[in-house]
């Protein structure tokens, strides 16, 4: 379809806009928030600033949005110093004024009051392009180039690979794939299943002790590039899906928290999926932490009724103990994952794998 021959205009984005947004991102087949949701984004985050941060752009043919493109603030900290990131939120456009979409990127790329901006889920090929134009890079980072995943419901993790196929009897032979499947995969279906550590504590709320553990890991982890995980800000990032959309456990040694993790679900496409999106610890012996609780997020993603626990990226050292249980592996055929940064303190950090261990806590991957 031809691009419309109109003049558009672009404006900042308002909490007002909310139903014509969402109404947008709905005929445009993307995933769609609810309107606290939303607006938690910029209205409970702890590094919003009303007078100086951005919720985004909106493009308008006649007051009518017909283009979206999102950004949200994030404190990240490297090196005992802090910084501020612009993370990118829902590029949309309806067809026909595609053309656009150049200009509302320009917009996110031209914003003040910033060190860096996140690209997190540019996994569309097009998108992707787009922001490199503008000088963003890939991570220099391998492990965030595909997934580690345990199969927990094999006929269900079959059944979504056969969605796109269409053939007759499609339910029975789906049944008939996965007995011969869990034949032929046994061992690394059942192999967490063999393993024994002890319970952990789920916890409803983050508190007062995860600022500790935050400390504690920024004197020890000071020259890896990570999103601020005090108790407000996790607060903000996850509290309102802790509750039925995830959960929080945490390793708890003489009355203080020593490591958690953070698991969200992430349906889509009817595949019920969960992500570890946050694995932590303080410990002194971090292995049989990190075993012990994601250990426990295995038993409990499939006590809920999930098809697979994924794990996307983390460095080396925590994906050594996601491997110990035998996951299968995935590749993406584009590294969604890209960021860009005018800051000189940054520039030379960012270049090296070692200062990194992003994972779906960052930009807006898990929200």
């Amino acid at each position: 379809q031809a691009e419309k021959n109109i003049v558009m205009h672009i404006r900042g984005a308002k909490f007002s806009d909310y139903i014509e947004i969402q109404s947008l991102i709905k005929r445009n087949g993307l995933k769609q928030r609810s309107e606290n949701d939303w607006k938690n984004l910029w209205f409970k985050n702890p590094s919003f600033n009303m007078n100086e941060s951005t919720m985004g752009w909106v493009a308008e043919d006649k007051d009518k949005i017909i283009g979206y493109f999102g950004t949200f603030p994030m404190k990240y900290y490297i090196n005992k110093k802090s910084y501020i990131a612009a993370s990118s939120h829902n590029l949309v456009v309806d067809e026909g004024y595609r053309g656009i979409s150049i200009k509302l990127i320009r917009n996110y790329f031209d914003q003040k009051n910033i060190d860096l901006h996140l690209m997190t889920t540019v996994s569309h090929p097009t998108v992707n392009k787009l922001f490199k134009i503008f000088n963003a890079k890939e991570l220099p980072f391998k492990n965030y180039n595909g997934s580690l995943f345990i199969i927990l419901n094999l006929e269900g993790f079959i059944e979504f690979i056969s969605e796109r196929i269409h053939f007759y009897r499609k339910i029975k032979i789906v049944k008939i794939l996965s007995r011969i499947g869990y034949c032929i995969l046994f061992f690394h279906l059942n192999f967490w299943k063999k393993k024994k550590f002890s319970n952990v504590a789920m916890v409803q709320s983050f508190d007062n002790r995860f600022d500790i553990l935050w400390k504690r890991y920024l004197e020890n982890q000071s020259g890896i590039f990570s999103f601020d995980r005090s108790c407000k800000s996790l607060t903000w990032h996850y509290s309102h899906l802790i509750i039925d959309k995830g959960w929080v456990f945490v390793y708890e040694q003489d009355g203080s928290i020593t490591g958690y993790i953070i698991c969200i679900e992430d349906k889509n496409n009817n595949l019920k999926k969960v992500v570890v999106v946050d694995l932590i610890s303080v410990a002194v012996n971090p292995g049989k932490v990190y075993k012990t609780l994601i250990w426990n997020s295995i038993q409990e993603a499939k006590t809920r009724g999930y098809d697979i626990l994924e794990f996307v990226g983390f460095n080396d050292a925590k994906r050594a103990h996601f491997l110990y249980f035998k996951p299968f592996k995935r590749n993406f055929s584009i590294c969604p994952y890209l960021y860009k940064t005018n800051n000189k303190d940054l520039e030379l950090p960012l270049k090296d794998a070692k200062h990194w261990s992003p994972s779906m806590i960052d930009g807006d991957a898990s929200i």
